[in-house]
């Protein structure tokens, strides 16, 4: 599928901490922004991602054991 409208087509727009690791990512489809900010633990793995969208606002928590990804919580609010 190739969209015909720019409208479509996905903009991002990344910003890095200073390790060069993603802290922040904004994608723009249609007019509306997604805004993703990642934050990392004491041992450089990826702990949290906000994102915001919408009016709602998406936390997921990643749980590690043993070095290894073991679950993740994800808790979602709406803004009125």
């Amino acid at each position: 599928f190739k969209p015909t409208s720019s409208i479509l087509t996905p903009r991002q727009t990344i910003t890095r901490d200073g390790l060069d690791r993603i802290a922040t990512l904004s994608t723009t489809v249609g007019g509306q922004v997604a805004l993703q900010t990642l934050a990392y633990d004491a041992e450089g793995r990826l702990a949290t991602v906000v994102t915001v969208y919408d009016g709602r606002t998406r936390t997921e928590t990643l749980n590690y054991t043993g070095g290894a990804l073991s679950g993740l919580t994800a808790v979602e609010e709406i803004t009125p």
